[in-house]
């Protein structure tokens, strides 16, 4: 009864926020011209997480939301608000994570959004941690002053329509570990100064316009996903990914450039150096300069008539042998030239890693999440329902291991409980945001 009273009074929160402050499909307000508004008001003073993600939400997101003052964590995915991105949320100076993806926002990202670089900034997104704004429309340049953002640990702008240079200010952002902005139009050469992030593990450029050689000064040693394929990128390998100084680095893609390490170790692809041949493409030895190991590299040849799902999967299965086979191989993505068919990772939600929404790769990591949550719901004979968010905003190391317990298992023997607890603390352990503080499978 406790927790059926504490889901129903969430509900009623969260209904009471959307009757306040959104305009949907048969809400009760006053005629605006050919529209039905209500008035925003602050009503929740102290609310400190607001999640409204999967609504069909269709207005702009009021001005009024500056009221919320106390709020830490936003979400607002996969709605269908319009309008601009409000300037009003620089007050929600609490703010740690920023979710407004999958919407019909345009516009810019304002500069006065993020902090001016003052030590005392009065208003600003300064405490932000996680900022997505993937698959919208936003335009523009991305401002210099979101490198003012000193928590910023996962930034992803993927699927927008972002113009000129990737920011150097990056490089202040001394937390950044995922770094996203797939699938826009920027130009220009990587800053070095991405290269100085020793937090940084994961970076997705792919299908932009960047040009230029790879940077050489590269420091960070610590990559685990480098996703740079479909650009214009010339000139030879960094000395550092040559000889694999990259001891944690899991998935690499550089094709659908002009790198010319390859084309020239391979003579542009000449037939003697082709060692086999499959449904999708050939493959060629490849022995780098000044390297003793031997590559297999697989250029993939794709007609846009003949690339089905069962070419995916025999693909997909040659891949696995690859890689358990010890060959270094890396791939691009299942698509066919000038389509918009991709492989979509299919799963449950409430059950998929929250990086599952900044990145387009399955790792092993997102596997162990699931499992953490699914360990949780046995433990609790129900599904987390909010205490995925909760789990988000303040952990759920905090709760009491008892009182979550499902009420068949609570009278078990002592001796039980102890392993019982025990299962709770390793779920925990998957469940960490930061994917690379979870176990292995």
């Amino acid at each position: 009864m406790r927790k059926m009273m504490k889901k129903l009074a969430w509900n009623l929160i969260l209904i009471s926020v959307l009757l306040l402050s959104f305009q949907f499909p048969a809400a009760s307000a006053r005629r605006l011209g050919d529209h039905r508004y209500v008035n925003p008001s602050p009503a929740f003073p102290n609310l400190e997480l607001l999640n409204l993600k999967f609504n069909q939400l269709t207005s702009p997101i009021p001005e009024t939301i500056r009221y919320l003052s106390k709020l830490q964590f936003l979400d607002l995915n996969r709605n269908h608000l319009n309008g601009t991105i409000p300037l009003s949320l620089a007050n929600l100076t609490q703010l740690y994570e920023l979710d407004l993806s999958q919407n019909d926002i345009i516009g810019i990202l304002y500069p006065r959004l993020f902090p001016d670089g003052s030590d005392e900034p009065k208003t600003s997104l300064i405490g932000i941690k996680y900022l997505v704004l993937q698959g919208m429309l936003l335009g523009g340049i991305i401002p210099n002053e979101i490198g003012n953002l000193k928590q910023l640990t996962v930034l992803t702008l993927y699927q927008n329509s972002f113009y000129g240079s990737i920011p150097p200010s990056l490089g202040n952002c001394t937390h950044l570990n995922i770094l996203s902005l797939t699938v826009n139009n920027l130009l220009g050469a990587i800053p070095p100064t991405l290269g100085t992030l020793t937090n940084l593990t994961e970076v997705y450029l792919f299908m932009n316009n960047l040009s230029g050689p790879l940077p050489q000064g590269f420091e960070n040693r610590s990559f685990t996903m480098l996703v740079i394929s479909d650009n214009n990128f010339i000139g030879h390998l960094p000395p550092q990914i040559r000889v694999w100084e990259y001891p944690n680095l899991t998935y690499m893609d550089l094709s659908y450039n002009r790198l010319q390490d390859i084309i020239d170790a391979t003579g542009n692809f000449a037939k003697k150096y082709c060692i086999g041949e499959g449904a999708l493409g050939k493959v060629y030895k490849l022995i780098l300069p000044r390297e003793d190991k031997v590559f297999a590299i697989k250029k993939l040849v794709s007609e846009a008539d003949t690339l089905d799902i069962e070419s995916i999967k025999a693909f997909k299965s040659e891949i696995k042998a690859l890689t358990e086979t010890c060959h270094r191989f890396g791939t691009a993505r299942f698509l066919k030239p000038d389509s918009s068919i991709w492989i979509t990772f299919v799963s449950t939600y409430g059950y998929a890693a929250p990086e599952l929404a900044y990145i387009m790769v399955v790792t092993e990591k997102i596997d162990v999440y699931s499992f953490g949550v699914l360990a949780i719901e046995v433990l609790m004979g129900e599904h987390l329902g909010e205490l995925i968010s909760y789990n988000r905003t303040s952990g759920m190391n905090q709760i009491n291991f008892k009182e979550i317990l499902d009420p068949r298992l609570s009278s078990t023997t002592h001796q039980k409980l102890k392993k019982l607890a025990l299962i709770w603390h390793l779920a925990l352990q998957c469940l960490q945001t930061n994917s690379h503080a979870r176990p292995t499978m």
